[in-house]
């Protein structure tokens, strides 16, 4: 299954699978819907359904191959900052917010 590009959603990596079930569980008691892309090996990926987002690609990429859990939390304009800052509190990087035309860093939030 190729590694598909978030729309709506803030996506990001965290390090190890416990911290990001427990950031998972936290979001979800929050009232988001994050849900865990993990597979048994690391995703396929299609450089072309990326577009100019490419380097953030080969960056999730890398982190799946080092075995990290990359979350996709689906989430409104006006929320991503606190999803943001509630993934990094729970160790997340590579910490972005997808929207159908752009993508915005929210590592630089902590």
């Amino acid at each position: 299954m190729p590694l598909v590009r978030p729309v709506d959603a803030v996506a990001c990596l965290i390090p190890d699978r416990s911290r990001a079930e427990a950031a998972a569980a936290s979001l979800r008691d929050a009232g988001h819907a994050a849900s865990s892309v993990r597979p048994d090996g690391p995703a396929p990926t299609s450089l072309s359904a990326w577009g100019p987002d490419t380097a953030i690609l080969h960056l999730y990429d890398q982190g799946l191959h080092r075995g990290h859990t990359l979350l996709v939390v689906p989430t409104t304009p006006d929320r991503r900052e606190d999803v943001g800052r509630h993934l990094s509190r729970h160790g997340a990087h590579a910490v972005y917010y997808f929207t159908a035309t752009s993508v915005e860093c929210l590592s630089v939030l902590v």
